[in-house]
């Protein structure tokens, strides 16, 4: 009898593993193919508070107050996201690029395909791009080639969500408390005055410290998928999934600035 059972156990065991490790690399395969995202995140870099921690990067030491990315918010990325692969959705080619790059060695990635257009209107909003410490490449060929768009059609998206979001009363919220503390919940009725109603709840607010003051570096806002080029940022704030997290901006924090290509505040 005890062998039976020892029999029938082991049989069990045997058909779980043979089940479950097909699943288990299908769930892999999935999370990198095109096309299945089921959200997507807009991150925009507010540059002066991220160049408090970087200030080694070359489009930190060449900023300048009176340069785009001295008062407007900058493109991180327009990141796919499908839930059940957590933060692995990414590499949708992995014929050409199937793991990251290390930081800091972001150049070492393939060149993008773009035109020479779309990357001299990138430029503005990426400082990156100008700089040349080649964050667009890390981010189409983690990001991008999971969107279903080319190049070209990536970073146009991204950039006109970008635009739309420094043409709010929300950016200019953010302009006029430039080098001031703010508080989160100043913050989140600006937000919502340009975005509408619980907007905030789509918003996920990224903060560094330094010598014991917190300062704002990124955005990040949760999106529909797909991305369509037709609908209003506004929209998408309404429909977008909420936010896992608000982040670790705490009740206040500083809007940094630069001046005389010197970070202060």
């Amino acid at each position: 009898m005890g062998n039976c059972m020892h029999r029938a156990l082991l049989f069990v065991t045997t058909l779980i593993l043979f089940i479950v490790q097909p699943i288990a690399g299908y769930t892999d395969e999935v999370c990198s193919i095109a096309n299945l995202s089921d959200s997507y995140v807009l991150a925009a870099s507010w540059q002066p508070g991220f160049c408090k921690g970087h200030a080694d990067k070359q489009e930190c030491k060449a900023m300048d107050k009176y340069q785009y990315a001295g008062s407007n918010f900058t493109l991180h990325g327009l990141w796919p996201n499908k839930t059940s692969c957590g933060k692995t959705y990414g590499f949708c080619d992995r014929t050409v690029v199937a793991e990251p790059a290390e930081p800091g060695h972001f150049c070492d990635l393939p060149t993008l395909n773009w035109s020479d257009s779309t990357k001299e209107y990138v430029q503005k909003y990426m400082p990156s791009v100008q700089h040349g410490t080649c964050l667009e490449r890390h981010e189409w060929w983690k990001h991008g080639t999971c969107s279903g768009y080319s190049v070209d059609e990536y970073f146009t998206i991204s950039v006109s969500l970008l635009d739309q979001l420094n043409s709010t009363e929300f950016a200019d919220f953010i302009r006029s408390n430039i080098g001031k503390v703010v508080a989160r919940n100043q913050l989140y009725a600006a937000f919502d005055q340009s975005f509408g109603y619980n907007a905030r709840k789509r918003l996920t607010l990224s903060c560094q410290g330094r010598k014991g003051a917190l300062y704002l570096q990124e955005i990040q806002m949760q999106l529909p998928s797909p991305i369509d080029p037709n609908v209003t940022l506004a929209e998408m704030l309404q429909t977008g999934k909420e936010a896992k997290n608000t982040g670790n901006c705490g009740d206040t924090f500083t809007i940094s600035e630069v001046q005389n290509n010197s970070l202060v505040n």
